[in-house]
């Protein structure tokens, strides 16, 4: 099978080596799993197989040896290398971390340029805030004003940045005046790399409302929190009426023509018990 896609297109390197392998094994009639640990230098003649094939990871010292036998150039070594430390990432900041540095490779960028600006708008909690101050009456084009707005507060850079990646990502943009107005458009969480990310905007958002008990005064605010005895049946349908009132929210307010306040909604259900194995699926 011909690899048609290269490197920086793939969010997953196990199905990259295994497209990799196809190609290679297409154009030379020589290339196995054994030619492969032998150019590698590895004793085990299966040890690629088993990487594909999700029965063992990739060790980061070994990932030289994969270069050298996949014959990568510097740029694709790079990204190769982020990209399986990514995948086996087993914090969230190891996997940011890694993220951040595929969306530094000059070819991801290239064939998508606005990757980065996505990955951004999910790791900077203040991101969607600033898109929502767009939309609010009494909106400034204002640096000063912007960073003031928010609690806390950002700075003037962090403001400029990202009303310039919210441009670039399509969801603001300017009118024939040249006044900045919301546009109806999302940013795909369909990405391995984005979708993973999205979990650093949940947690930041967590930690602001526990911050916000003390920041704000009672009357200002609303929080709390219940306890639910509930059985596995219902818990499908609890999370349908959790998204229903969501949406219903986000009607009312979309109604508004006069929407002077930014708040923030955190909904949270998780379990509080251990499942067993005696648990009813």
């Amino acid at each position: 099978m011909e690899q048609k896609k290269t490197i920086y297109e793939y969010k997953n390197y196990r199905e990259y080596l295994r497209d990799k392998f196809r190609a290679l094994k297409e154009s030379n009639k020589h290339f196995s799993y054994r030619y492969f640990s032998r150019e590698a230098g590895f004793k085990s003649q299966s040890v690629l197989k088993q990487v594909i094939d999700g029965q063992s990871n990739i060790a980061p010292k070994s990932i030289e040896k994969y270069v050298r036998a996949l014959k990568l150039g510097k740029e694709e070594a790079f990204y190769f290398k982020h990209l399986v430390l990514m995948n086996q990432a087993k914090t969230a900041e190891v996997l940011k971390h890694h993220a951040q540095e595929l969306a530094k490779s000059k070819e991801f960028n290239a064939l998508f340029p606005l990757s980065a600006k996505q990955i951004g708008y999910f790791q900077k909690w203040y991101y969607i805030p600033v898109r929502e101050l767009v939309g609010l009456k009494g909106f400034r084009e204002d640096l000063t004003w912007i960073s003031k707005k928010l609690t806390p507060e950002i700075s003037e850079k962090e403001a400029r940045t990202a009303l310039n990646d919210l441009e670039a990502l399509g969801l603001i943009a300017r009118d024939p005046a040249g006044h900045l107005f919301q546009c109806n458009q999302d940013v795909s969480t369909g990405d391995t790399v984005i979708s993973d990310l999205v979990r650093d905007y949940h947690r930041e958002m967590i930690k602001k409302s526990a911050e916000a008990i003390d920041r704000f005064d009672r009357n200002d605010r609303d929080i709390s929190a219940v306890a639910l005895s509930v059985s596995n049946r219902d818990i499908d349908e609890l999370k349908a009426i959790i998204r229903r009132f969501r949406k219903e929210l986000m009607r009312i307010a979309a109604q508004a023509d006069d929407r002077n306040q930014l708040f923030q909604l955190n909904i949270q259900f998780f379990p509080l018990t251990a499942k067993t194995d005696g648990d009813e699926e």
